[in-house]
């Protein structure tokens, strides 16, 4: 093994950082190591030759014995550093490190003053911070700084390296705030600084300072963000207060499903490595066949999606053939849309606007670039329809009309063929690619068995009515508009519920001319138990969604109905067009209206639209 070890000593901070990734807390946990069961692993890490040995938390000066525990692994041979806010410092505890063989001490200073400090770390931690860091200082132990960039931060940079020069300080290093941990989701707070400017603004001000050394820790541009190969579990391992090893700290954030079950408590390292980080590594091989390479957070979600796919054809591919599931993260794929598309979008203008649809089978996206759109934002539950929407949209800008048709259509001369795949395939992203791949491989790259198998829903594949509901379908001329329409575009892409959707940053950072919800309320009504749901999805769903809507803008509700059917009461709530009006209309601000349409299921479409007055 070898290299270096991150070992969280502790998940205890008398701190509370907005931004901590550990979500470190005031209570110490239950299953924190002792002194001896830490030195017993510490004799284990040197037995597989580790170097190496960064110690974090929490707050590792909470600890009572870690100066016992710093003196032991630098008996071993260890180059120990260690991170801390510095507030427990005193004269007392910086000569201790001095004698303990600490090699370097981290401390974590956001701001060149009592304000910007505290704005992210919380009150009264400034000022014992600083005397600290003075105390560090005053026993010429070597002391870097870290610097978390953040918006209230961004525009002192100049100042804040200044202040670490003043101080005594050899080194700062800065990175940039994540929405990791204690504020996972919330973007509130990141710098709106590009890496490039900041770049320039760092290495300007350590030619002034040459004194102190600059650095930073991210990537070399905003665009290149993907350098090198990871060294997770390789280089080195990280370790957490609990005794959980996994290949890095963020890692075990973004993605912890690399964390393995068994603990540092009752395992050695050897059980442990080849059960998390063996996992990981060949994981990591994996991926770096579809271009994804260097740190695996910078591409978290396409990460995610692989492994997620990895499980799917490993262990449920042949359940969920023989039994489709409706409405998951792993539903059947509509080949083409049931809507008649070529009804209702021919009559509003999409020119410049900006769109958010179902994903579905991807024919709501086309056909709105098709109208003019200038952005086209998907949402699904099922994260097949993402890959598939997404091979539509960089097959329409491949194939001529005549190859697309039959590379598409259940009833084409080459259906899902291996070889027109092959043209689309390197213009796909990562987890598409496998997607696709893992599909052809299952399927021995028979395309046809694809396209009949319990991956596709086909009752409603009806091969007319999928030229008659699309635009882009309707003739080579409107294809070939399409083709136009959709150059440079990459596929935009939410995959959750409808609920998830309206809670996300994406859908509450953005308003659209138009939110098309194909047949939700439909599909909700079905499938719920509450024959009231209609009256629920027009509280938690419609009006939280029109909110969003620019002025003039528009919803679309798509109700696929029994014309002369009625199955039962819940169902009639969607058959019954009084109904409808009467849970719809009289929204205030807003006009509700039906147009009905010819569609594949059951003789009729109606849909239903909101406009913004």
């Amino acid at each position: 093994m070898g290299g270096r070890v991150i070992w969280e000593i502790t998940n205890l901070c008398n701190y509370s950082c907005k931004y901590c990734i550990f979500s470190c807390d005031k209570k110490r946990l239950p299953n924190e190591l002792n002194t001896d069961q830490i030195k017993l692993i510490l004799d284990d890490l040197k037995k597989h030759d580790f170097k190496y040995l960064k110690i974090t938390g929490g707050e590792p000066f909470t600890r009572l014995d870690l100066i016992e525990i710093i003196e032991y692994a630098s008996s071993l041979g260890f180059d120990i550093d260690i991170s801390t806010n510095a507030s427990l410092i005193n004269r007392e505890k910086a000569i201790a490190l001095k004698k303990s063989g600490v090699s370097m001490v981290h401390v974590s200073l956001d701001g060149h003053n009592r304000e910007t400090h505290e704005s992210v770390r919380g009150k009264n931690t400034f000022e014992p911070t600083v005397n600290g860091i003075s105390e560090l200082v005053r026993q010429n132990l070597y002391v870097r700084l870290g610097c978390v960039i953040f918006e209230g931060n961004q525009k002192y940079l100049e100042q804040i390296v200044a202040f670490a020069y003043r101080l005594g300080a050899k080194e700062i290093i800065f990175s940039r705030m994540e929405p990791v941990g204690r504020m996972r989701g919330d973007n509130s707070m990141v710098t709106t600084y590009s890496i490039e400017k900041i770049k320039g603004i760092l290495n300007n001000n350590e030619s002034k300072y040459p004194e102190i050394k600059v650095s930073y820790s991210f990537a070399k541009s905003d665009t290149d963000k993907n350098i090198g190969v990871c060294p997770g579990g390789t280089k080195f391992l990280s370790i957490d207060s609990e005794g959980r090893v996994s290949p890095c700290t963020w890692i075990t954030e973004k993605i912890p499903e690399f964390v393995g079950g068994k603990t540092l408590h009752n395992s050695g390292l050897d059980q442990i490595y080849s059960e998390s980080v063996v996992d990981y590594l060949n994981f990591k091989e994996t991926v770096s066949e579809y271009g994804i390479s260097g740190c695996p957070i910078q591409s978290v979600d396409q990460v995610k999606e692989i492994k997620e796919i990895i499980n799917y054809f490993e262990n449920n591919l042949k359940e969920d053939l023989s039994e489709s599931t409706k409405y998951s993260r792993h539903s059947p794929l509509y080949s083409f849309t049931t809507e008649n598309l070529g009804g209702y979008f021919s009559q509003f203008d999409f020119r410049g606007k900006k769109v958010l649809t179902v994903g579905g089978s991807g024919d709501q996206m086309i056909n709105a670039y098709l109208g003019g759109a200038k952005d086209v934002y998907n949402f699904d539950i099922n994260l097949f329809a993402k890959f598939y929407a997404e091979l539509k949209l960089k097959a329409l800008g491949a194939l001529t009309f005549d190859e697309f048709v039959n590379f598409f259509s259940r009833d084409g001369s080459n259906i899902l063929s291996k070889k027109t795949y092959q043209k689309i395939k390197e213009q796909l992203s990562p987890s598409t690619k496998y997607f696709f791949d893992r599909a052809y491989l299952y399927f021995h790259d028979d395309g046809a068995a694809f396209r009949e198998s319990k991956l596709f829903n086909n009752k409603f594949d009806d091969p007319e009515k999928k030229i008659q509901y699309n635009p882009y379908l309707q003739s080579k001329g409107n294809y070939l508009k399409a083709k136009e329409a959709i150059k440079h575009k990459e596929i935009s892409w939410f995959t959750g519920s409808l609920d998830e959707l309206i809670n996300s940053q994406i859908f509450r950072e953005n308003k659209y001319d138009y939110i098309c919800l194909s047949n939700i309320a439909d599909n909700l009504n079905l499938s719920s138990s509450d024959h009231d749901y209609l009256y629920k999805f027009k509280d938690n769903c419609v009006k939280p969604l029109l909110g969003n809507l620019e002025s003039n803008g528009t919803v679309f509700i798509a109700y696929i109905y029994m014309t002369n059917n009625v199955e039962s009461v819940k169902r009639s709530l969607i058959d019954d067009k009084q109904i409808r009006l009467k849970v719809f209309d009289n929204l205030k601000g807003y006009s509700y209206r039906e147009i009905d349409f010819p569609s594949a299921i059951s003789g009729r479409d109606s849909v239903a639209y909101y406009v913004k007055k």
